[in-house]
């Protein structure tokens, strides 16, 4: 396939006759207007060996049957019922799938033994497809989580988007890319407008803890963003160009070679924001300009018996600051550049010849740099010189390597279990660093899973670490499931979790005329708890008419909570402040009124620990609520979608240091947000053109107010630019 480059039309005019032709395929259609259904999940389970093959349909609605013996199978689709029944090797197929279904039964792969369907997993686990993603016009990870409950999403001109799960901050939270941690924190944060979407097939989301499998930084749950995956015997290639009001121009492209056993996998782009200001003025803007290049590349080979890939992702992003006028006769500004290079090298494994054992091997090594240089500009010959005090100069390295292998007992018995062996690394390098530090986790982890009745399961897990810092703890984990056939289950868990300071956090050296943020190399690692209780119920009235209702509760205790403390003045430093608790419930409704529309909705509340309660007095809880709610339209041949995305962010009662330096209670205040999005595919889904409005309520700053309703201290909350309008065409050809 892979000699053929230079004749591309030949290949395509191949792979296309080959698909055409194949007889042992699976097809997939729609039972209303027999039309093809694209991207259907397909999982085959083995009835002799229990080894499972996922995969899924394409444009054409077909898929190689990959049976070697008589096996399960499960078809799944957003839309549509699930179909299960059994098929045989070296057979055709064609199943037809019925409008109505909400997706229940969605393949998950985060903290599993193998691909299962969502209502099979053990964790409750949220996921957001291809198909949502596109629907919300997102562009990158913040833009497609802040209609999510639970999920605060929050905005920092120079370290850009972070976000809070469960009242719980960034250091807590775990992201990963196919399974891989993302490095390059930043006030804890990993900054989530750096992460693209254009190549991520779906994103699973994990509330609490999931230390056991991932060690630290999972306390308050985890993100894992799924890849899109290139298909054998298929090529195709594709692009999406994405203009927004606000100055947004981006463009991106995608190449996939698919043989008999080789697969190659190609992404690459550019973004470009061009700055925005509420009141624009002068050269200083809120949001500042931006401008990113990302790619991804990706070689997989089935050596049938076991199969071995390797992936390189990379990013370039360079924010520009600039400065105004510094002074009414000046023609010099201060302009702050910060450059980030982040390239993530992965190989991995999937072994599958132990007789009903599968072995996965994972093995990452990631370069993460940030450097920020101060220049002089000349605003009238528009040159400029990096000025020549070096405190405003710096340069950031951070080199991560993952090392993670789990073998997986067969997937058919009551007991089934895993043994996984974890490894990481990482140091850091710096002008704003104590010496060149490092710090490594190593971990065995275990969990069992008995199915003690087809209704009943039940998974504990046991992580034992090494940290070269500090004593880890032996992390436990259990959970448990039932199932009232496909009409309602209950999930229980209780977790605990651990946090080593990072870093940062450890000997972070920050000194100039206006900061003096000092690491403390003698705090404690963080210590917590989790109970979440998970309910759902679902019915299909007519398999037209069907109800979804999940409620939830959760509670959170974390020990040794570190903060960035204010000392004195400027002088700030990290410190192990105090016990911190997050609890709270939430109710998600999703009702599918018609085959081609639903509605969403959904109400949460939490409360978070007043940690100046001893000090300042008032209520030992703050409370926040939460509400949300989305209508999705889509012809039945899925040609045209319109929908409707809203959510209510109710204020946060919290603490900021006041003028002579005393804590006073102020509100982040409450806020509305509401986007709206259409679609229309043409030329049998080759071109879709999308467009609609986002921040309709067009809130962008928020004044914080104190206890007494007035503004505090000129201070503001950043939400979002203003509002704005978007136009995308993407194309895509097999």
């Amino acid at each position: 396939m892979f000699n053929k480059l230079r004749n591309i039309a030949l290949v395509f005019i191949a792979s296309s006759c080959a698909l055409f032709a194949q007889d042992d395929a699976i097809l997939v259609l729609d039972s209303l207007t027999r039309q093809p259904i694209e991207f259907v999940h397909v999982i085959l389970k083995d009835k002799v060996t229990g080894k499972q093959f996922v995969t899924t349909t394409n444009i054409h609605g077909k898929a190689d049957n990959q049976a070697v013996n008589p096996s399960d199978l499960i078809l799944s689709f957003v839309g549509y019922e699930v179909k299960k029944t059994t098929i045989l090797p070296n057979k055709k197929y064609v199943f037809t799938l019925t409008q109505g279904s909400m997706g229940l039964d969605e393949v998950v792969v985060t903290g599993q033994y193998a691909p299962v369907s969502e209502a099979n997993s053990v964790y409750k686990i949220k996921l957001l497809s291809d198909e949502q993603i596109q629907n919300r016009g997102a562009v990158t990870l913040n833009q497609v989580l802040n209609d999510q409950l639970n999920v605060r999403i929050t905005q920092d001109n120079v370290v850009g988007s972070g976000m809070t799960i469960q009242g719980l901050g960034d250091n807590n939270l775990k992201i990963l890319l196919d399974g891989v941690p993302i490095t390059g924190r930043l006030d804890g944060k990993i900054d989530l407008s750096q992460i693209n979407l254009e190549n991520i097939e779906r994103i699973e989301i994990v509330e609490g803890p999931m230390s056991v499998m991932y060690g630290s930084n999972s306390l308050a749950g985890t993100i894992n963003l799924i890849t899109k995956k290139a298909k054998k015997n298929q090529t195709n290639y594709g692009g999406k160009f994405y203009y927004e009001s606000v100055g947004v121009y981006n463009a991106d492209g995608w190449l996939n070679l698919g043989g008999k056993n080789d697969i190659g996998k190609f992404t690459f782009g550019r973004n470009f924001f061009d700055g925005w200001d509420p009141i624009d003025t002068g050269r200083a803007k809120q949001w500042n300009q931006k401008e990113q290049y990302f790619g991804n590349a990706a070689y997989d080979h089935d050596f049938k018996t076991w199969k071995l890939g390797y992936m390189v992702d990379g990013l370039w992003e360079q924010v520009k600051d600039k400065g105004d006028r510094r002074s009414e006769y000046s023609n010099y500004a201060f302009d702050d550049w910060y450059t980030t290079t982040r390239l993530i090298n992965t190989l991995k494994a999937d072994i599958n010849s132990i007789d009903k054992y599968n072995l996965n091997i994972l093995g990452s090594y990631t370069m993460y740099e940030r450097s920020k240089v101060r220049y002089n500009r000349d605003l009238v010959n528009l040159t400029q010189e990096p000025t020549s005090n070096p405190t405003d100069h710096d340069t950031t390295n951070i080199n991560s390597i993952m090392m993670r292998s789990v073998l997986s007992s067969g997937y058919d018995g009551k007991l089934n279990y895993q043994i996984g062996l974890d490894f990481n690394w990482e140091n850091i390098t710096g002008g704003r660093v104590l010496g060149t530090p490092e710090i490594g986790d190593y971990a065995l982890f275990t969990n069992l899973k008995w199915e003690l009745t087809k209704q009943f399961t039940i998974q504990p897990a046991l992580r034992f670490a090494y940290n070269t810092n500090y004593t880890a703890p032996v992390v436990p984990s259990i959970n448990f499931q039932y199932k009232h056939e496909h009409n309602w289950q209950v999930r229980l868990s209780y977790a605990q979790g651990f946090r080593a300071p990072s870093l940062k956090e450890l000997y972070l050296e920050f000194v100039d005329a206006n900061h003096n943020i000092l690491g403390n190399p003698n705090l404690e690692p963080e210590n917590s708890r989790h109970l979440h209780a998970f309910f759902s119920w679902n019915h299909n009235y007519d398999n037209v008419h069907q109800l979804k209702i999940e409620p939830s509760l959760f509670y959170n205790d974390i020990d040794n909570m570190i903060n960035l403390t204010q000392i004195q003045g400027t002088y700030f430093t990290y410190l192990n402040v105090d016990n911190y608790t997050t609890f709270g419930g939430k109710v998600e409704v999703n009702y599918a009124i018609h085959p081609d529309f639903d509605f969403k909705f959904g109400y949460s509340h939490i409360a978070y620990s007043n940690r100046l309660y001893d000090e300042v007095g008032g209520d030992k809880f703050l409370y926040s609520p939460e509400f949300s709610a989305s209508f999705n339209y889509w012809r039945a041949n899925k040609k045209f979608r319109f929908n409707v995305f809203y959510k209510y962010n109710g204020a946060i009662p919290t603490f900021r240091a006041g003028d002579n330096g005393d804590a006073i209670q102020v509100l982040l205040p409450a806020y509305n947000t509401m986007d709206v999005t259409a679609s229309y595919s043409f030329w049998k889904n080759k071109l879709t053109v999308s467009g609609g409005a986002k921040n309709l309520f067009d809130v962008t700053n928020l004044g914080i107010t104190n206890g007494s309703g007035g503004v505090h201290s000129g201070d503001n909350f950043v939400v979002s630019w203003g509002r704005s309008y978007f136009l995308s065409l993407k194309f895509s050809f097999l």
